[in-house]
């Protein structure tokens, strides 16, 4: 949650100069788009593994919710859950960290930065989430035992 507030604040504060350089200085910064994305990314990705650690995220319930709550059944739908976020973050892992070379061979346009640099938070957030949901399966796993 700190890299996804740090990134909103800094956002905010090249966005806000951005503004003022174009109204009272008629020079607006070219570069402000590369950087507004990338901070853009890294909020997006930053925040959303935080939230879906903290169990923050946006979710359909509709079923576990009528389900007992000391019940198996209950719990074994939990993990199913886990199981399907876990094999979700994995392909997409895959497919971030594969695209990571091809983004790297290419420049940003104004700044000249490797293309890659902004979305290098993708595979770290994936890795993230993952990482919770081995965490919460092996939880569900103790507990079984």
């Amino acid at each position: 949650m700190a890299v996804a507030s740090a990134a909103m604040i800094l956002l905010l504060i090249f966005n806000g100069y951005a503004i003022a350089a174009r109204y009272l200085f008629a020079r607006y910064p070219a570069w402000i788009i590369e950087v507004t994305e990338a901070f853009l990314v890294v909020i997006v990705f930053a925040g959303g593994s935080w939230l879906y650690r903290n169990h923050r995220q946006i979710a359909i319930t509709l079923l576990i919710d009528r389900l007992r709550a000391d019940g198996a059944p209950r719990r074994w739908l939990v993990a199913l859950g886990e199981l399907a976020v876990l094999a979700f973050a994995l392909v997409l892992l895959w497919q971030a960290a594969k695209y990571q070379p091809i983004l790297f061979s290419r420049k940003t346009p104004v700044l000249g930065l490797p293309a890659n640099l902004s979305s290098l938070m993708v595979p770290l957030a994936y890795i993230a989430i993952a990482l919770t949901s081995v965490e919460r399966l092996l939880a569900f796993w103790r507990r079984r035992a």
